[in-house]
């Protein structure tokens, strides 16, 4: 695969991942005072295999990084986009856990 097409994969990832988790989070807000709780298992399942693929693509982008020296700002970019969803995936879950 070239550099190009691993940047676009992890900025993919990094969107789809914050999204889904954050409309998780919301389902469960919202269905909260409607329903049940059921909506807090998947959304944690999500979550861990959130964390499984992003950390298994952000290890292969740092060892792209690694020998990809002309593009290396380029994947910097993209590993710190993916290393955002971590603190928004924290707060989601504290969002979560406090209802």
């Amino acid at each position: 695969m070239n550099t190009e097409l691993n940047i676009k994969i992890g900025y993919w990832l990094a969107g789809s991942s914050c999204v889904i988790g954050i409309l998780f989070c919301l389902f469960n807000h919202l269905l909260i005072t409607f329903t049940s709780k059921d909506i807090i298992v998947p959304g944690f399942l999500f979550l861990l295999l959130a964390f499984a693929i992003n950390s298994l693509y952000l290890f292969f982008l740092i060892v792209n990084m690694i020998f990809e020296k002309d593009r290396r700002n380029d994947i910097a970019a993209t590993i710190l986009v993916m290393l955002f969803n971590i603190p928004v995936a924290i707060l989601c879950a504290m969002v979560t856990l406090s209802n």
